[in-house]
C-alpha cells in the first residue's frame, strides 16, 4: 500500500512529523483527520464512535487503499472491522500492526478472526 488515509490523536506539529515519516517511506497521505489531543493520557478517553467516523471519513477518499489509526493509546481494535465492513478496505492500527509484524519475526501464523483483515490473511501473506 502507498496511498493511505490517516487518524491521528496527535497535535500538529507531531501529526506533521508522522506524515513527513511516512511520505519519506513513499506513503502519501490521501486524507488525514487529527484530533489534535494534547494531553497524551486523554487519548486513551478519545470516543469509539469518533475513532470510528475519522477513519470512515478518511477512508472514504478514493485514493485511498487502506486506512491506518495512529498511537498506541488510541482505542482502535472494536471499530477496525466495522470500519473495513464500511468502506471495503483494510483498516490498519500501531498496536495491531506491531503485533502482526512480531508474529511476522516469530514466524508465527496468526489467523485470527474479530481484529481486521491483517490478521484474516495470516502472517505469511498479510496485507503488510
Amino acid at each position: 500500500m502507498t496511498r493511505i488515509g490517516l487518524v491521528s490523536p496527535y497535535i500538529a506539529t507531531v501529526s506533521d512529523r508522522l506524515r513527513v515519516v511516512l511520505a519519506d517511506a513513499g506513503i502519501t497521505v490521501t486524507r488525514f483527520k487529527s484530533f489534535d489531543e494534547p494531553v497524551e493520557e486523554k487519548v486513551v478517553r478519545i470516543p469509539a464512535d469518533a475513532i470510528r467516523q475519522a477513519a470512515i471519513d478518511v477512508g472514504q477518499n478514493p485514493n485511498c487503499e487502506a486506512v491506518f489509526l495512529s498511537c498506541t493509546n488510541l482505542r482502535t481494535l472494536d471499530v477496525i472491522e466495522r470500519v473495513e465492513a464500511q468502506i471495503n478496505k483494510p483498516v490498519l492500527s500501531s498496536n495491531q500492526v506491531l503485533a502482526w509484524r512480531l508474529g511476522e519475526v516469530a514466524s508465527l501464523e496468526m489467523s485470527l478472526s474479530g481484529v481486521g483483515t491483517l490478521f484474516q490473511r495470516g502472517t505469511k501473506t498479510g496485507l503488510c
